[in-house]
């Protein structure tokens, strides 16, 4: 039987497999139009965030704004090690590291399957949303699985 530790790594083991099949399943039936479900999943997940575990995504500006999500998903969350926004004109540019995801990406970019789905990526583009009440527009994603390091740039429209 397993100790309570291996339950644990075993439910986000199992948890990772869903993820990486929903994924795979999106891409296949989609191709590069599954681009657009990570705004939706971004949107759902931050009411949950919100809502269910009741932090509050605020920001007396858009870069304070930023700055607090990324603090949840490092300090309250553990799924980053470091994150960084950067707020320049009407562009945002988010600097992730150290996610715990990247095995994940990995594997899904080594079957020709790039990273539509990051949860950061698509909650920051929906607090824009939120914040600024418009569409956000991906302008660049840059994902290094060997650095561990992801660089989401994007602006609303």
């Amino acid at each position: 039987m397993a100790t309570e530790d291996e339950k644990k790594r075993n439910l986000m083991k199992l948890s990772s497999l869903v993820i990486h099949g929903l994924t795979r399943g999106l891409w296949e039936l989609l191709g590069e139009s599954a681009e657009v479900t990570a705004k939706l999943i971004g949107h759902s997940n931050i009411a949950m965030l919100e809502k269910e575990m009741g932090f509050e995504i605020a920001g007396e500006n858009l870069h304070d704004m930023m700055t607090e999500l990324n603090r949840i998903f490092v300090d309250e969350l553990g799924a980053l090690e470091g994150a960084e926004a950067k707020v320049e004109g009407n562009q945002v540019t988010m600097t992730c590291t150290g996610c715990k995801f990247m095995s994940l990406t990995k594997d899904l970019m080594d079957e020709g399957i790039p990273p539509f789905i990051c949860p950061f990526k698509g909650m920051a583009m929906a607090a824009v949303v939120k914040r600024l009440g418009s569409e956000a527009h991906l302008l660049n994603s840059d994902v290094n699985t060997q650095t561990q390091v992801c660089i989401h740039t994007f602006e609303p429209l």
